[in-house]
């Protein structure tokens, strides 16, 4: 929207979700689209020294949902650079996403990435990012940094070996429930974990499978490629132990 309680990323945000849902056969009018361009292309405040980090991030990732379209600002994305060390880590990884995008050969972009690798936050098995107070507004937690930062490694960087450790890190950080506590956060987790297994390979699968209930033998066969539909067998009850 447009009125005077619009918020930017709120307004980014929808602006990816309408892309992605076109993108799935979703019917969108370009009017919205239009218009969400429009606003975003206006609500986009002067980038300096003074301006704030949680604000940075926020121009971030407009300039991210705006490249999208193969409408990202180069002369933006230029100035989010020069402020580069005031961004979150998710900001880092949206510029480095608007680089790649403007140019796949931009040095900017690479250098971002290896600056996500040393600042990233390491243990034995996992690896994950977070976002320093002064750029915590609205977001922010650790998920949603980890989330934003393996959507566009998995995107821009498949093969970095820090991908890997940080899917590990979001796959064990889930609830009891297998979610993330937050929408926001299950949202972003969602599809950076579905970015990963596109940009890994997870989803070009080649392996044997059987399955068997009560010893018995139930089902088997091959998998190779992309298998979206799920396998079914029926068992008759008079099969079933009591």
């Amino acid at each position: 929207g447009t009125s005077e309680k619009s918020d930017p990323y709120i307004s980014a945000y929808v602006f990816f979700g309408l892309q992605q849902a076109r993108a799935a056969g979703a019917v969108i009018s370009d009017e919205a689209l239009s218009s969400a361009v429009t606003y975003l292309q206006s609500a986009q405040p002067v980038i300096d020294a003074n301006t704030q980090g949680a604000v940075l991030d926020d121009v971030a990732f407009i300039q991210f949902a705006l490249s999208n379209a193969g409408l990202a600002d180069a002369n933006i994305a230029g100035r989010l650079w020069d402020e580069r060390n005031r961004l979150s880590p998710a900001g880092r990884a949206w510029v480095a996403y608007v680089f790649n995008k403007l140019n796949p050969a931009d040095q900017r972009a690479r250098e971002l990435i290896s600056n996500l690798e040393t600042s990233a936050v390491v243990t034995s098995s996992s690896a994950h990012w977070e976002t320093q107070s002064e750029n915590i507004f609205t977001r922010g937690s650790t998920i949603y940094t980890t989330s934003a930062v393996v959507y566009v490694l998995a995107q821009v960087d498949p093969a970095n070996q820090i991908l890997l450790t940080a899917v590990r890190y979001l796959a064990a950080h889930r609830s009891a429930s297998g979610l993330w506590n937050l929408g926001h956060d299950n949202a972003w987790a969602i599809m950076a974990l579905n970015a990963a297994m596109v940009g890994i390979g997870d989803l070009r699968a080649d392996f044997a499978f059987n399955a068997a209930l009560n010893g018995a033998p139930l089902t088997s066969g091959d998998i190779a490629g992309t298998q979206l539909t799920p396998l079914k067998t029926f068992v008759p009850l008079a099969n079933l132990t009591a």
